[in-house]
C-alpha cells in the first residue's frame, strides 16, 4: 500500500527468565532494529537482507526490561523478537562459545566439554563453519577444586586470558 513504508515502532516490556544464559535476537527489519535489556544495549543490527540477528550469550535470572525498536524502510513489514535459551553444562564440564571474530563478537554455537585441549592446525571447530582463522572462542565453567594447590595457565598461539 502507497504511503505505509518508512516507519518504526518501539515497544518495551518487563520479561521473566529463569535463571540461565539466553540469546536474544530479531529477524524480519529491513531497515534495522536494536535492542536493549535493562538499558544496555545487547544488538543492533541495519541492513537490507532482512536475516536474523543475535545477541551474544547474556546471563539472565527474573524480571528484566527489555526494548525491541524496529526500523522499516520499504517493502513488506514483519518483525519477530526472540529468545533462545541455551544449554547449561554440568559441573565439572566448560561451555565453549564460539565467535566469528577475534574480539568475541558474532556468536555462533556453543558446546559443553569435559576438558579444554585443541589443536586445530588441521581444520577449524565444526561450530565455526569453515572459518578457519580470525575467530575466538570462550570457555567458562565451574570447577570444584579440593583442598590441593592448583597451578593454572593456557597456551596458544595466538593469545588466550585465563
Amino acid at each position: 500500500k502507497k504511503g505505509s513504508d518508512r516507519f518504526g515502532f518501539v515497544a518495551t516490556g518487563m520479561i521473566s527468565f529463569q535463571a540461565g544464559s539466553y540469546r536474544i535476537g530479531s529477524n524480519y527489519g529491513d531497515a534495522g532494529a536494536k535492542i536493549r535489556v535493562d538499558g544496555k544495549q545487547k544488538v543492533e543490527k541495519f541492513s537490507q537482507d532482512s536475516r536474523e540477528f543475535w545477541s551474544d550469550p547474556l546471563e539472565l535470572k527474573g524480571s528484566h526490561n527489555v526494548r525491541l525498536e524496529f526500523a522499516e524502510k520499504e517493502g513488506p513489514a514483519r518483525c519477530s523478537l526472540l529468545f533462545k535459551r541455551l544449554h547449561t553444562c554440568s559441573q565439572n564440564q566448560y561451555r565453549l562459545d564460539f565467535f566469528k571474530t577475534q574480539n568475541y563478537n558474532h556468536w555462533v554455537g556453543a558446546k559443553c566439554m569435559d576438558s579444554i585441549d585443541f589443536d586445530w592446525r588441521h581444520g577449524a571447530p565444526e561450530e565455526l563453519k569453515g572459518i578457519k582463522d580470525h575467530f575466538s572462542v570462550r570457555a567458562t565453567g565451574k570447577v570444584r577444586f579440593s583442598g590441593k594447590k592448583y597451578r593454572l595457565g593456557s597456551r596458544s598461539d595466538n593469545g588466550a586470558q585465563l
